[in-house]
């Protein structure tokens, strides 16, 4: 998937830089059909973009496309992956002159973003680029630096994504599992491509409105990165907070951290996540706390405190998935 990023990546500067050579006498639209070609090579799926492509220099490079769809895996039930109302990329100027590009904001307007894993366990989220296609590559591991077929050095740095009104929908068509999340809207800010990461946002799950936060510190070595996650539901009467770090991030996955999980009401609670039917037995407030450490094959709590209405608890706990 790295190297799908850096491949979209190297062609988005690539149109920038062509932007910069004479905006004003292109018809941008009549490059259509190669910008659907050079998605098709870098992700093997269809664009359609039925709206206008627009390039400006002032106050600032930008590129902007309306009406845009990504299709789907063939077998899906969604004929599309992505939709987007529209997407802008804006990139300071400055930086540009010295082969630099500093993107200050890409705005995502109204996505709609299926995800899906089929009956025989493909994942429809897994792009894959023809094997002829070799348009970038990255130079240096952990530095923001691609290189275009050109043999034009570029260094990427990226400000602000900000994503307005999305709706995601997940589906594993084997066990008929479905989540669906509604009115996303999140700025996710990145000192570099490598992190640190911040996002804010807010959404409604399951009916019920949540806002939250993610910090993701920079990536170390490729391997390990430090998060921390806030996530507050119902006007603030359900919290849970993660933070710890994430190691062994290309080989096997195991967090280490702290867990804090409070609500006034665990029934309601329970109901808004597991979609289970309220408890009056269970409409007491619980507070969890603990030390966490969890891979693909279990959970193990230490120096757990539960405290649930007037009772209390403490010790470990191992969950064995």
């Amino acid at each position: 998937m790295s190297k799908i990023l850096s491949l979209i990546i190297g062609l988005i500067a690539f149109v920038i830089l062509g932007a910069l050579i004479g905006p004003s006498f292109i018809d941008w639209n009549s490059y259509k059909g190669e910008l659907i070609l050079q998605i098709k090579k870098l992700t093997g799926r269809e664009l359609t973009i039925n709206g206008d492509i627009r390039v400006s220099l002032l106050p600032a490079p930008s590129l902007s496309a309306q009406d845009l769809a990504l299709t789907n895996l063939e077998g899906a039930t969604f004929k599309q992956m992505i939709t987007l109302k529209s997407a802008e990329l804006q990139v300071a100027l400055t930086p540009l002159l010295t082969g630099k590009i500093k993107v200050k904001t890409i705005n995502l307007v109204e996505p709609v973003i299926n995800l899906e894993r089929m009956a025989d366990g493909a994942e429809n989220w897994n792009l894959h680029a023809e094997q002829s296609v070799e348009t970038i590559a990255l130079a240096g591991g952990d530095k923001d630096s691609f290189t275009l077929d050109l043999g034009i050095p570029l260094s990427i740095a990226l400000d602000k994504i900000n994503i307005e009104n999305a709706t995601v929908i997940y589906k594993d068509t084997g066990s008929g599992k479905r989540e669906r999340v509604d009115k996303l809207s999140a700025s996710i800010a990145a000192v570099s491509l490598q992190g640190p990461i911040e996002t804010k946002g807010a959404a409604v799950v399951r009916g019920r409105p949540i806002d939250f936060d993610v910090r993701v510190g920079q990536i170390i070595h490729g391997r390990t990165v430090p998060i921390h996650l806030r996530a507050n539901g119902a006007a603030g009467e359900t919290s849970v907070q993660v933070s710890g770090t994430l190691v062994n991030l290309k080989t096997t996955p195991r967090f280490k951290g702290k867990l804090r999980l409070e609500t006034s009401d665990l029934s309601a609670a329970r109901g808004s996540i597991m979609d289970l039917s309220a408890s009056p037995l269970l409409a007491q407030p619980l507070r969890i706390s603990a030390d966490v450490t969890a891979n693909s094959d279990a959970i193990q709590m230490e120096k757990l405190e539960l405290e649930f209405g007037q009772m209390r608890a403490a010790g470990d706990l191992r969950l064995d998935i």
